[in-house]
């Protein structure tokens, strides 16, 4: 049996369907990464999968072998980063004033940080592969294709309902 399997999953929230008919298992030792655009429903999903939301419709089952108190789950965005002082319409236009060498959020220092921020995320997948090595399930909610692609036994892909590897 699955350590995960959802059938016929339908999910959402604030009355806003997201995925419909979803049927999914993963395995326990397996290294998933669930990739999509955004409002996909990859948040969504796990939220759903570790009871933080209830499905509209479908089942979610357990094998005995899932322990709750044993998962840990790091959210995508803490208070702080929700209070960040630029809007999303700031942030894309500094995209795109970057591209003409124009840099409004960011000194010369922070490009530093961002190439330092960047081996961070790497040394945290490594990290977290080496846990997977060791028999830990993990799935993973990306937008990294890439990583997904070194990293992953499986990769689900919500906008696409597929499933690669």
């Amino acid at each position: 049996m699955s350590l995960i399997e959802c059938k016929n999953l339908s999910l959402g929230y604030d009355k806003t369907l997201i995925q419909e008919n979803l049927n999914l298992s993963i395995e326990k030792g397996e290294y998933v990464f669930i990739l999509g655009e955004n409002g996909s429903g990859k948040s969504t999903l796990i939220k759903t999968i570790l009871g933080f939301i209830k499905p509209y419709s479908g089942s979610i089952n357990y094998s005995s072998e899932w322990n709750k108190k044993e998962v840990g789950y790091l959210p995508q965005a803490s208070e702080i980063q929700k209070t960040f002082p630029a809007t999303v319409w700031e942030i894309v236009l500094s995209g795109c004033q970057s591209q003409l060498g124009i840099f409004p959020f960011y000194k010369k220092e922070h490009h530093k940080k961002a190439a330092e921020n960047s081996q961070a995320i790497q040394k945290m997948y490594d990290i977290v592969a080496d846990l997977n090595k060791k028999g830990l399930t993990v799935i993973t909610i990306s937008h990294d294709l890439q990583a997904a692609q070194k990293y992953a036994g499986k990769i689900i892909n919500l906008e696409k309902r597929e499933v690669l590897k």
